[in-house]
C-alpha cells in the first residue's frame, strides 16, 4: 500500500503554527527532539474524509502527508501526525499536526 495525500488548496507551510498542547507529547516520544505544528485547512481535494484516509493509513502501518504546492510551483510534502474535524459556524475545518521540517 501506498501511503495516503491529502491535497491542500490555497495554504502553504507558512499558515502553519508551532504547537504546544500536551498531549502531543505522547506523540514525539524519540531519540531525538520533534517539532509539531498544526495547520487549520478548509478547502481539500478527494472523495474521502482526511480522518478516514488517516484512519486507513494508520491501520495498515502506512503514513499520510498533506501535499501542498510551494512558491515555485513545487509539489511539497509534510507528514501528518494527527487530524481532528469539526463543524465551525457551518463550515467544516480540518485541524493537522504534522512533523515540522528540521531547518
Amino acid at each position: 500500500m501506498t501511503k495516503e495525500r491529502i491535497k491542500i488548496v490555497g495554504q502553504m507551510p507558512e499558515y502553519i503554527r508551532l504547537a504546544d498542547e500536551q498531549w502531543l507529547l505522547s506523540l514525539t516520544e524519540s531519540v531525538r527532539s520533534l517539532a509539531v505544528g498544526i495547520l487549520r485547512a478548509r478547502l481539500l481535494n478527494g472523495p474521502d474524509t482526511p480522518n478516514e484516509m488517516c484512519r486507513r493509513s494508520w491501520q495498515s502501518n502506512d503514513s499520510t502527508v498533506l501535499v501542498y504546492t510551494d512558491h515555485f510551483g513545487e509539489e511539497r510534502e509534510i507528514p501528518v501526525l494527527a487530524v481532528r474535524t469539526s463543524d465551525e459556524a457551518g463550515e467544516t475545518i480540518h485541524d493537522f499536526w504534522v512533523h515540522l521540517p528540521e531547518d
